[in-house]
């Protein structure tokens, strides 16, 4: 899978700014030029991936990978400060997708 499409996969499962929406109901989703949008703006989200654990490999999976606003991103790094919320969040994703998956 190319990276476009697992940011398309993770946007689309995600459904707005991962930050946002567990973590920091205050914060404000930026763009790369710092323009304010709505957290839900899907064409606006990039792709972050969580490590499983500080200083783990980064893993181009959707299971390990959220929807965060630019801002959050790259140019705060916001994201970082909320890993574990992150980790939890991705927990209960993989933990769905498990349960939908008649293979497991």
């Amino acid at each position: 899978m190319s990276l476009s499409e697992l940011r398309r996969l993770v946007i689309e499962r995600d459904r707005c700014c991962v930050v946002w929406l567990v973590a920091d109901r205050s914060h404000i989703c930026r763009d790369r030029w710092g323009e304010a949008h709505p957290a839900d703006d899907l064409e606006r989200l990039t792709l972050e991936h969580v490590r499983e654990h500080a200083g783990g490999r980064r893993r181009d999976e959707a299971g390990w990978c959220v929807a965060v606003c630019f801002s959050a991103n790259v140019w705060t790094h916001e994201a970082s400060q909320y890993r574990h919320d992150l980790r939890a969040y991705l927990a209960g994703v993989r933990g769905m997708e498990a349960l939908a998956d008649p293979n497991t």
